[in-house]
């Protein structure tokens, strides 16, 4: 798996694939043998969220949960409880459209009318 430069001083390591899966098998391997929780690192994320994103989230989770303290101390019930960012509600916007329509004018109408999303096809690519 490794190169026989890579291993050199002054050489750069250049990590290839089969390496990189040998570490995460052999991550794995640790985190089973010593009970602690584990993550299947072969298998990809079922929704990918940039770096930006998810701080974007942890930031706004956050201070959400500071106003709804406040809002409970003055006793109010919050409405909401779960931070939710613009790209999750057009995620979950065109996720609930996609299953319901069956053309791109009903997904484009029913983008609008209950969400007040427009859609646009340009190129051949779709605009939100």
């Amino acid at each position: 798996m490794e190169r026989s430069c890579d291993s050199r001083a002054g050489y750069k390591h250049h990590l290839t694939n089969d390496y990189l899966n040998y570490l995460k098998q052999e991550v794995m391997d640790l985190c089973h043998r010593e009970q602690l929780h584990q993550v299947d690192l072969f298998t990809p994320a079922e929704k990918r969220i940039t770096d930006r994103e998810y701080q974007a989230r942890r930031r706004g989770q956050k201070k959400m949960e500071e106003r709804n303290r406040k809002m409970a101390s003055e006793g109010i019930t919050p409405r909401k409880t779960t931070f939710e960012t613009q790209k999750d509600f057009l995620r979950s916007a065109i996720d609930e459209a996609a299953v319901v329509c069956a053309s791109l004018e009903e997904f484009q109408n029913f983008l609008w009318e209950k969400y007040q999303i427009s859609f646009k096809i340009s190129r051949g690519r779709f605009s939100y």
